[in-house]
Formats: structure tokens, sequence, C-alpha cells
């Protein structure tokens, strides 16, 4: 367990504010560990075969700690390139998908009616086939908090497919995916390798003990200065672009803001005034 550690601590960091985020989309920790799955399974299989082949189930198995039987779920999944296969575990997520899909919640056109809040196929009851050991007034409520239902007159009318209690575009979710990308990437490969020249620039500069009002005013520096110097590398990217894709890679460089609180982790009781 000893040896974990510095892995579990680095973990740890990395999904505090993916697991915010992911909570904030009332994605649950089933389907999370669900897609985890179908991650590691991919991964073992693409990049630890022989030869140039596929890695064969058992050594998957081996690899990742699963069953051959889970692996072999998981590879049909991959290979039919339907994801979607991952259904919402979310229990207010699917009272909302059995709101719009059984005949006794929706009308003769397929679409969701109002339904008393309790009796038969009442709200109450809908929610009770899927509650586990929840109570069912807070799931109720918690539809209510995020907008998903409205009830009036002892009645509730759905206002949502799915449950997310915070609304964010499908594009943003897509870039933010593309930006953790790229730095892992970045960082992983910088581990990895002891040789200077594979290493790829990854440095941060920050300080702990700056006053809280002056976080506008570093947003508005950082902003000026990062972006002159992001303009600068897209100047000498463009340059270069020579539009034939055969032989390419794609070269890049990011700039973030670090703003939070102290990591007593990160610090070691140590103030940090340097770049890295």
């Amino acid at each position: 367990m000893d040896g974990k550690r510095p892995i579990i601590n680095a973990l740890v960091k990395i999904l505090k504010p993916l697991a915010k985020l992911l909570l904030d989309m009332g994605f649950s920790f089933r389907d999370f560990n669900e897609v985890a799955k179908l991650v590691y399974v991919e991964v073992a299989t693409d990049a630890y075969g022989l030869r140039g082949r596929r890695t064969n189930m058992s050594r998957v198995a081996i690899l990742t700690g699963l069953t051959r039987r889970e692996v072999a779920r998981l590879r049909s999944v991959i290979d039919s390139q339907d994801t979607m296969v991952i259904t919402t575990t979310n229990v207010a997520g699917r009272v909302l998908a059995d709101w719009f899909q059984l005949p006794s919640y929706i009308d003769t056109h397929a679409k969701p009616i109002v339904i008393p809040m309790t009796g038969q196929n009442s709200l109450t009851s809908l929610v009770e086939t899927h509650r586990g050991d929840i109570p069912t007034t807070a799931i109720i409520k918690e539809l209510q908090r995020v907008g998903a239902i409205e009830i009036n007159n002892n009645r509730a009318r759905v206002m949502a497919r799915h449950f997310s209690p915070t609304n964010i575009h499908p594009r943003a979710l897509e870039r933010i995916g593309s930006i953790v990308s790229d730095l892992t990437q970045t960082a992983t490969n910088n581990l990895r390798t002891s040789s200077i020249e594979a290493k790829r620039f990854e440095k941060q500069v920050y300080q702990m003990s700056i006053p809280a009002d002056l976080e506008a005013e570093f947003s508005e520096h950082l902003d000026k200065h990062a972006s002159i110097f992001l303009h600068q590398i897209n100047e000498w990217l463009t340059g270069h672009n020579t539009g034939d894709t055969s032989k390419a890679l794609k070269l890049g460089a990011g700039v973030y803001a670090i703003m939070g609180e102290e990591d007593p982790c990160t610090t070691n009781g140590h103030e940090k005034n340097s770049i890295e």
C-alpha cells in the first residue's frame, strides 16, 4: 500500500475537480466506473500487445484486474464504437427516463403526461421503483431543486428528459476533455522519460500568500500577457503549417490560471514561489 500512496495522492487531486463536474451534471459514480473500465480495457488492449497485435484477453484481465468475461463484454462495446450502451445509473435520471418511455406515463403521442403525486402511476410510485435506500421525498426534492419537475395542486409535470443539476454545453465539455487530455499526456510523458530531449515543456509558477482581493487584477494581468505569448506561438505554428496531414503532428501550447486555496500536500509546509 505504501508504494501506491503517491499514485493515490495524485489521483485524488486529479479526480476532485472532475468529480465535482460530473456530480454537477448528474453523472453517477456507477456511470463513471463503467467508463473507467471501458478506458482501462481499451488502453490495455491497444498499448500492451506484442509485435503490433492486440493484447490477448488473459493479459488484459491481468493488467486491469477485471475478469475475462468482463473484458470480453467491454471489448464488444469498444469494437461496436457505441459507448452509448452505458445507461444512466443515477436514481433521479432513471426516474426521468421512465417518465419519458413507460406506457403508463406517456400519452398516445409518446409525450410524458402530468401525473398525480400519490397513488397508482404517480410520481411517488415511479420514484419508489428506483429509490433503493434513498428516501422518496429526498429524490423528489432534488428533482424539483434542479428544475427537472414542477409540482402544482398535488400533480407533477416533468420539465427535463435528463437529470443535470448544471447545464453545460456539449461543446464546452468536448473542449475541457481536449484540454485535460493534452495536459495529462505532456505530464505523463515527462514522468516516463529521463531524456531531457524527450521531455515536453511543462512549467508553472504560483505563490501561496497572495491577498484574495488581487484575484481580479491577476486575471487581467494574466489575460493580457498570456494572450501575447499565445499569439506569438500561433504565428509560428501558422508559418509552419503545410496543410499535409499525412505526416502531421498536433503541436501547440496551453496556458491556464491557477486559483485556489492552499494545498498542504503540494507545499509540504514550504512557501512556493519559484517556476518549476
